[in-house]
């Protein structure tokens, strides 16, 4: 089966399976637009052989573009231009050399369809950054900023490293009960140890400490398993922006780490509400078993 740029719907494709294609007459209507028995047939080499799978995959990525690209127009005034088109129809043929047209043949497909791929690269890559940027239901912004200060803070921590596990639950009942850092070293003169820790960004500390300057309150004590130790830790001083003078920074990494989940639950939302009608000859439009009422195109 042909695999389509919408990597979130994969699952659904993958269950799917449809019948031949009538002759004459839309093979679907999309939002009333018709799709011809023609538009899809040119999405294969003139005399290969077409399976009705490849057909349904084909069926489904022209309704794909159709619905996506409309929706982009419509929610984001954003229209793929030729230049970001070429630039995403070469990242996916570069591979092929010069005989583009050969390679492609022999993978039974077509420029036509290599361009629809090619249009929803480029909407996934500019609507991720703008659904964050619009503030899409699902934008965790604290957890973008998290990621930020994981880098970019640098945190200065008082840390101790329990000898003797032995003492590791007294040492943890202290700290509950109110016990800072020197006063556990002070308790425990045989049993801990004072780490020399250097003023870093989280990322920079070791597990254990990473969390502790992440997350830890100034001045509480956090007593935390290293994987080889336990450790005792508090953090002294925290210099981090505010999220507000870093928004732009903070918006970058959620647009890179979240935009994908984000377009995947956009696109989603547009198939499930979609008015779209299958030739009976070809199959039907509806979900799949376990693919979230996300609908495709199922065979009768």
């Amino acid at each position: 089966m042909k695999r389509l740029v919408l990597r979130s719907v994969a699952c659904v494709l993958v269950l799917l399976a449809a019948s031949g294609c009538s002759s004459s007459g839309p093979v679907a209507t999309v939002e009333g637009a018709a799709i011809s028995p023609d538009v899809l047939s040119q999405l294969h080499p003139a005399g290969s052989k077409v399976d009705s799978d490849d057909r349904a995959s084909s069926l489904l990525l022209l309704i794909l573009h159709r619905l996506l690209v409309q929706s982009a127009k419509d929610e984001f005034g954003f229209s793929i231009t030729p230049e970001a088109q070429r630039e995403a129809f070469a990242a996916r043929t570069d591979r092929f050399g010069t005989d583009v047209d050969g390679a492609l043949h022999a993978r039974g497909m077509t420029r036509d369809r290599v361009l629809l791929e090619a249009d929803l690269d480029v909407i996934r890559q500019e609507l991720q950054e703008r659904l964050v940027r619009a503030g899409a239901p699902g934008l965790d912004v604290d957890a973008a900023y998290r990621t930020f200060l994981s880098v970019n803070a640098r945190v200065c921590l008082s840390a101790l490293k329990v000898l003797d596990s032995s003492v590791a639950a007294a040492v943890e009942q202290s700290v509950n009960e109110g016990t800072d850092v020197g006063g556990v070293e002070e308790a425990y003169p045989d049993n801990v140890e004072r780490l020399d820790v250097e003023c870093a960004s989280p990322a920079q500390l070791g597990p254990g400490l990473a969390s502790v300057a992440l997350d830890g309150g100034l001045g509480e004590v956090h007593v935390v398993d290293s994987g080889r130790n336990v450790l005792v830790a508090a953090v002294d001083r925290r210099d981090a922006p505010p999220v507000g003078a870093v928004r732009d920074e903070v918006l970058q990494i959620a647009a890179e780490t979240q935009g994908p989940k984000l377009f995947d639950a956009w696109a989603a939302d547009i198939l499930r509400a979609a008015d779209v009608e299958v030739a009976e000859s070809v199959g039907r439009w509806a979900p799949a078993e376990g693919t979230d009422g996300i609908p495709t195109v199922l065979a009768n």
